[in-house]
């Protein structure tokens, strides 16, 4: 049943990004504590929630989004959100240093795209496996598991990821600052 939009889009992406947000002024809020132990425990906490938050937040985000009726690019949406908002965070910082040929190009640098990327992949997996839930609780033969668009989009996802982390990302690194050479410098 499809529920309103601030249900099946809005509350998981807002929800996902809190996380990433909450655990990102902990983590900044731990270096205060004077305690060694509370400091170093709600550190290393806080980071694992913030980077499960932006890296894997599609396994939060998508499930719900799915299950309450979104589309398919709401879902996807939903899945890569908090990651495309970390990523624009991080481009914000580069404002006014680079040209403006250079700052879009700064895009497509594996440290801002690796998170929305790693996101799309995750919630790729996801639709598969919301759909196999849903075609095993409708029973219905016709309902596709492996529907075209999340069957590209998990191929396409994949295909990215395993390039940015080819040799430990250093193919990608060179292939980017070789460009980045040719058209800017």
């Amino acid at each position: 049943m499809k529920q309103s939009l601030a249900r099946r889009l809005l509350f998981p992406i807002a929800l996902v990004t809190g996380l990433m947000v909450a655990s990102s002024l902990l983590y900044d809020h731990a270096r205060t504590i004077e305690n060694p132990a509370l400091h170093r425990g709600l550190a290393h906490l806080s980071a694992i929630v913030m980077f499960a938050s932006i890296w894997l937040g599609a396994f939060i985000a998508h499930p719900i989004a799915f299950f309450r009726g979104a589309r398919y690019g709401e879902r996807m949406l939903a899945g890569t959100a908090t990651a495309m908002i970390w990523s624009a965070t991080v481009l914000t910082r580069f404002i006014g240093i680079y040209s403006p040929g250079e700052f879009v190009f700064l895009f497509f640098h594996h440290l801002v795209l690796g998170a929305p990327v790693v996101s799309l992949l995750c919630a790729s997996i996801s639709e598969i496996v919301c759909r196999a839930i849903t075609r095993r609780r409708t029973d219905d033969p016709a309902f596709r598991v492996f529907a075209w668009q999340s069957t590209l989009t998990l191929a396409v996802s994949l295909t990215l990821v395993v390039t940015m982390l080819w040799k430990g990302g250093h193919t990608y690194y060179y292939w980017y600052m070789d460009l980045y050479t040719r058209l800017f410098l």
